[in-house]
C-alpha cells in the first residue's frame, strides 16, 4: 500500500488551510498532551501494557522474601521455602504470556502512535480507531520493531561480552596483587570494546528514533521507515539525541521514588530480624514502591509515542524549510493535518519561471559621409591647387 494512498484513508485532510510550521516537540507538551486525553491514550495502551504492569507487580512481590532472605542470610521466615516454587510457576506462565503479548507489541506503538497524531492535529480518534487504522500496518511494525532489536542487540552485546570477561576473569584468578593487577589490565583492554557497543546503541536509537511515526503516518514498510528515518534525522541527529536523553532522564527520575522506597523496605525487613510486625509492615512499603513503578511503567509506554511522534512531526516541518513559528503558539492549534504535511513534503518542486526577453539594442547612428572634393587636374608646370 503506497505512502499517500495509506495517507488519505488513515489521516485524512479534513479543512486543511495548508502547512502550518509549529510543532511543540518538547517534553511537556508531552506531558499536557497526554493528560490532557488520559483516557484515550491509556485505553489504546491497555491491552497490553496491563498484563505486563500486573505480572511485573506480582513477580517483584515474590520476590520480596528471597531478597530478604539474600540480604540478611535469614532463615526464619517461614514464606521463603515456598516463594521459589510459587514464583518459578509465574515466571513460567508470565513468560508465554509476555512472549504472545510481545509480538503484539509493535501494533500497540503503532495505535498509540497514531492516536498522538490525530490528538495533535485536534481530531477525536478513539484507541478503537487507533487499532483499526494500524491494523495493515502490523506487519511492516513488527519489521520495523525486529530489526531495531536485532541491530541493539547485537551493539549491547559489544558492551555486555567485555564486562562479563572482566568479572569472570576476577573471579577465576582469586584475591592479591597479582591477581587485582591482571584484573585492572584486562579492563582497561577491554574498555573500548565496550565503548564502541555504547556509542553504535546510541547512533542507532538516534537515526532511527522517529522510524515507527514514519510507518504510521506515510504507510511504509518496516525497512523503508528506517530509512526515512534515516533521512528526517539529517541535519537534526543532535537534537533528537538530547531529546532522547532527556526522556530517558525523566523516567528515570520518576522511577526513584518507588525504587527508593523499595531500598528501605528491604533494609528495614533486615534490621527487623524476622520479626512478624515489623516485617509485614515493610512488606506493605515495599508493595507501596511497586505500585509506583507499576504505574510509571504504564504512563511511560503512550509518554514516549507521544514525544516521538511529535518529534517526527517537528521534523518534517523542519524539512519543508517553512518560515519559523511565532513564540508561544498552542500545540493543538499549530500542527497542520499530516495529510498536508505529506503533500508539501512530496509535491513536485515547479520549473523556475523563465526570464524576461532583454529589449532590443538600439541601432548605433552612422556619422554622415563627408562630402565629395573636387580639384582641377593639375598641368604640366602649374603649381598645385589645394582641394575646395
Amino acid at each position: 500500500m503506497g505512502p499517500a494512498h495509506y495517507t488519505d484513508r488513515v489521516l485524512p485532510n479534513t479543512n486543511s488551510e495548508g502547512l502550518v510550521a509549529a510543532v511543540d516537540a518538547s517534553l511537556g507538551a508531552t506531558f499536557r498532551l497526554f493528560f490532557k486525553h488520559p483516557r484515550a491514550f491509556l485505553a489504546a495502551a491497555a491491552p497490553l501494557v496491563a498484563p505486563m504492569a500486573v505480572f511485573a507487580f506480582l513477580g517483584g512481590l515474590l520476590q520480596w522474601p528471597s531478597l530478604v532472605s539474600q540480604l540478611a542470610n535469614l532463615s526464619r521466615l517461614r514464606t521463603v521455602s515456598a516463594a521459589p516454587a510459587v514464583y518459578t510457576v509465574l515466571l513460567c506462565c508470565g513468560s508465554v504470556i509476555v512472549g504472545v503479548l510481545g509480538v503484539l507489541w509493535p501494533w500497540m506503538e503503532g495505535a498509540l502512535t497514531y492516536l498522538a497524531v490525530e490528538r495533535m492535529h485536534g481530531r477525536d480518534a478513539g484507541a478503537r480507531a487507533a487499532w483499526r487504522a494500524t491494523r495493515p500496518q502490523w506487519g511492516a511494525l513488527w519489521v520495523n520493531h525486529a530489526a531495531r532489536l536485532t541491530a541493539m542487540g547485537a551493539a549491547w552485546t559489544l558492551v555486555a561480552i567485555p564486562v562479563f570477561t572482566v568479572v569472570a576473569a576476577s573471579g577465576a584468578a582469586g584475591r592479591g596483587a597479582n591477581a587485582a593487577i591482571a584484573t585492572v589490565l584486562l579492563a582497561v583492554f577491554c574498555l573500548p570494546v565496550a565503548l564502541v557497543g555504547k556509542g553504535i546503541v546510541l547512533v542507532i536509537g538516534t537515526l532511527w528514533s522517529v522510524a515507527f511515526p514514519a510507518a504510521v503516518a506515510e504507510g511504509l514498510n518496516g525497512f523503508a521507515a528506517l530509512g526515512r528515518s534515516v533521512k528526517l534525522t539529517r541535519g537534526s541527529r543532535m537534537r533528537m539525541f538530547w531529546r532522547s536523553l532527556l526522556l530517558i532522564a525523566v523516567l528515570g527520575q520518576l522511577t526513584l521514588p518507588g525504587a527508593a522506597i523499595q531500598g528501605i523496605a528491604l533494609l528495614g525487613a533486615v534490621g527487623a530480624r524476622g520479626a512478624a510486625g515489623p516485617v509485614a509492615g515493610m512488606f506493605v512499603m515495599y508493595a507501596f514502591g511497586a505500585i509506583l513503578q507499576m504505574l510509571v511503567f504504564v504512563f511511560g509506554r503512550p509518554i514516549t509515542d507521544i514525544y516521538y511522534a511529535a518529534s517526527y512531526l517537528d521534523l518534517r516541518q523542519r524539512q519543508s524549510a517553512q518560515p519559523a513559528p511565532p513564540s508561544g503558539t498552542p500545540l493543538l492549534a499549530s500542527v497542520a493535518p499530516i495529510a498536508a504535511v505529506t503533500a508539501a513534503v512530496s509535491a513536485p518542486v515547479p520549473p523556475p519561471a523563465p526570464a524576461p526577453a532583454m529589449p532590443p539594442l538600439p541601432a548605433l547612428a552612422r556619422p554622415p559621409t563627408p562630402p565629395a572634393t573636387f580639384a582641377l587636374p593639375p598641368s604640366p608646370g602649374a603649381p598645385r591647387i589645394p582641394p575646395l
